[in-house]
């Protein structure tokens, strides 16, 4: 997928590559001045060329006929040539239409495969100077940050910029600087290794002779000699037996699943990269396996990379991309169903009674278990038992397909209720790794992983590092915690009595970040503080809950007090005009009163006479002499009796609702509500209201006289028309047919 300018270079590499096996690469190369003109369609000879007089085949003589057979030979051979160029050239085409991503509009309207690279180059290659800025980066990020956890993979990517830098001639890639610096990096992995060449390349420098920094490798090469001396001590490698034994004798029928794992030297790689596809983010994944497209496989100390992450948001913009995932995503998902029930089938027929002894080490430490008044510091982790031949989790809720098949176990002097079987994803520093046929021992003090069954799938342990690997890569490395080597540490913290508080400790400490909203809405819409001190326990940040508390709708609507409007409305016709407020000082709302008489004058050829109003304290002096200027009568409500000006009222209540309503059922973003509230107020002159005056609009527009009807309905824009009419003044400049206005919906 061509991302941008950071990999136009292999981009045009791969399309330059297949064209050179066609030979039409001399055609289509956006670098050349003079570049071959298109394919042209071999013309096919004729009798005339060999003997101009002849008509027909027959007209020629033998000699004649082989050279006209000669031509004739080589006209196919080049149509052959040609055809195979052609199809060569659409399958170019093809490879551009579906990599070019974002960047199809460049091309959208060229359809020459040569012009479509031409615009290409010209839009994402990059100059001398941006290229060896961006390599450099490159260069140092990953002499910075080797990675102990997958050293192929880390050497590679280093040989790959190592070779792009020494490609455009980058200073700290010539010599033996770049042996030098890969040395230096590698110092934190392999200590003696580092200091062996270091001192080698020290002696031959102090010596001085001749040609020895051509013998002496180079970065290619040092690199090389690393990762082989790596793989040696791994392969190498003896294991001894760990302590903590349980399940010993158990029966082989558990190993009959293999363990499946989720790591690479990027936290969202899973597996052998070599036969899986490109996944958008940069990695060889699948789609499933990818943690920028499938969020729920990210592990809790996941950090994305900001570039990764915005190359798959580009890539899912594309609809046909965006469908392909979720397909990818559906089928997978499927995939591990079916294959979860066939793991019940077949396990949950053969697993038995488990009865097994353990060391007799263990027997002081479980010989009486307890669930409520156990304190063992690693009750929530997994640590890894080289004497068990069963995997062991105390925690239900870290269970997937679980399925119940009870029966016991014993470690030491104890027994144990075994209650059923299932899958557990442990938390590794790279990824998921999935455990299967776990069995749930709630009263059990730990979770642990069984390294023979991790043997039995062909991973191994090395205990004087820590390192758990397979023949492929390095999987993870265990760390000694309260003397077991632990894989997954979850720091425990014993609860004191139950009774302390009705909450259980287990129900808060699973509170994430996107739980917030639930717990908000539980607790009765608490602000931000209050909501904070109920999660002071969890790893949840102030702004985190701030941020969420923002976007919740019900807060907002509930607690607003702000006056966002200011509506006018006509005694008469029930006509109401309405102006946003931004501030509802006095000043800006004489303002309003302002705007509504020039309004009315120049659309009506009316003037405000009396203005009944509520006794609103934002009214101040600026009001009174407003309307002394202007002449108009102020006749304010008297306290505690808002039925004087009921009707203003209410239809301040129903255009609220109703811009609300409008705003809910549509889904339009907050920020348009002066809008909606317009469009509300629009829609609600225009629809009938019962008057007791008057009559229906079509009677009036069609009869001269106007004649009282009290079960008449009629709109405030139509009521406006008609007074404007019945006074002999000019009609105002507006509709009254709501059906011609496409304003809401």
């Amino acid at each position: 997928m061509l991302n941008g300018p950071s990999n136009w270079d292999q981009w045009i590499s791969t399309i330059q590559k297949f064209a050179l096996t066609q030979s039409i690469w001399a055609q289509i190369d956006p670098s050349s001045i003079s570049r071959v003109p298109c394919l042209k369609y071999p013309e096919e000879p004729l009798i005339t060329v060999v003997k101009p007089t002849a008509r027909l085949i027959t007209d020629l003589a033998i000699d004649e006929l082989r050279i006209y057979e000669f031509l004739y030979n080589r006209y196919r051979t080049e149509l052959q040539a040609y055809k195979d160029q052609q199809r060569s050239l659409a399958f170019i085409q093809e490879f551009i239409i579906k990599t070019v991503g974002n960047y199809y509009s460049t091309i959208s309207d060229e359809h020459d495969v040569a012009s479509e690279l031409v615009l290409l180059k010209r839009r994402l290659q990059p100059s001398g100077w941006v290229q060896q800025k961006e390599i450099l980066s490159k260069y140092q990020f990953i002499l910075n940050s080797p990675d102990r956890t997958d050293i192929t993979a880390w050497v590679t990517n280093w040989q790959k910029v190592f070779t792009d830098a020494k490609r455009i001639g980058l200073p700290e890639a010539q010599g033996l600087r770049p042996t030098q610096s890969f040395l230096e990096s590698i110092c934190r992995i392999d200590n003696s290794f580092s200091d062996y060449w270091t001192n080698k390349l020290e002696d031959e420098a102090r010596s001085n002779l001749q040609g020895w920094e051509e013998r002496f490798p180079d970065g290619i090469e040092i690199s090389e000699i690393f990762e082989r001396t790596q793989a040696t001590k791994a392969a190498n490698t003896s294991l001894n037996q760990a302590s903590f034994a349980v399940y010993k004798g158990q029966n082989s029928t558990l190993n009959t699943q293999p363990e499946s794992f989720t790591s690479s030297n990027d936290p969202c790689t899973s597996g052998p990269s070599s036969k899986k596809p490109a996944c958008p983010c940069g990695w060889k994944h699948y789609f499933s396996e990818c943690y920028y497209i499938n969020k729920a496989l990210r592990p809790n100390n996941f950090k994305p990379s900001l570039e990764r992450q915005q190359k798959v948001d580009d890539f899912l913009k594309v609809p046909s991309n965006n469908a392909k995932v979720n397909a990818a995503l559906k089928k997978a998902n499927n995939f591990r169903q079916k294959q979860n029930s066939e793991s019940y089938e077949s396990s949950g027929q053969n697993l038995p009674s488990i009865q097994a002894v353990a060391a007799a080490s263990t027997a002081s430490t479980f010989s009486q278990p307890s669930l409520n008044c156990s304190n063992y510091p690693l009750k929530n982790s997994f640590i890894l038992d080289s004497g068990s031949d069963g995997h062991i989790c105390n925690e239900f809720s870290r269970f997937s397909n679980y399925f119940s098949k009870p029966s016991t176990a014993v470690a030491g002097s104890g027994q144990f209720d075994i209650l059923g079987y299932g899958t557990v994803f442990m938390k590794i520093s790279t990824g998921l790794f999935q455990l299967n046929n776990v069995a749930y021992i709630p009263s059990f003090h730990t979770s642990l992983a069984s390294l023979t069954r991790l043997q039995s799938a062909g991973i191994s342990w090395n205990p004087q590092t820590g390192c758990i690997f397979n023949s492929e890569k390095t999987i993870c490395f265990t760390k000694k915690l309260y003397n077991q080597y632990v894989i997954e540490y979850n720091k425990f913290e014993p609860v004191i009595t139950e009774s302390s508080f009705s909450t259980k400790g287990s129900d808060i400490k699973s509170v994430t970040p996107t739980d917030i909203t639930i717990w908000h809405e539980r607790l009765g819409h608490p602000s931000s503080q209050v909501l904070e001190k109920v999660l002071k326990n969890n790893s949840i940040l102030p702004s985190e809950i701030k941020k969420e508390l923002e976007n919740c709708e019900p807060c907002k609507l509930a607690k607003a007090k702000r006056v966002v409007a200011f509506l006018v409305k006509d005694d008469y016709t029930k006509l109401i005009l309405f102006y946003a407020l931004s501030n509802s000082s006095a000043q800006e709302l004489v303002g309003c009163i302002g705007n509504v008489q020039r309004f009315v004058k120049t659309q009506f050829s009316l003037d405000i006479c009396v203005v009944h109003r509520d006794n609103d304290v934002s009214l101040q002096q600026e009001y009174q002499n407003f309307i002394s200027d202007h002449g108009i009568l102020d006749e304010p409500t008297a306290p505690y009796t808002p039925a004087q000006n009921g009707s203003a009222e209410r239809s301040g209540g129903v255009i609220s609702s109703k811009a609300r309503t409008m705003r809910i059922s549509s889904n339009l973003p907050q920020f348009l509500w002066p809008e909606i509230w317009k469009t509300a107020v629009f829609i609600y002159n225009r629809l009938p209201h019962r008057d007791s005056r008057l009559m229906s609009a079509s009677t009036v527009l069609s009869s001269a006289q106007i004649e009282i009807d009290k079960k008449s309905w009629i709109s405030p824009t139509e009521k406006m028309v008609i007074l404007l009419q019945k006074n002999q003044q000019r009609a105002p400049s507006i509709s009254t047919d709501l059906s011609v206005h496409h304003t809401y919906g």
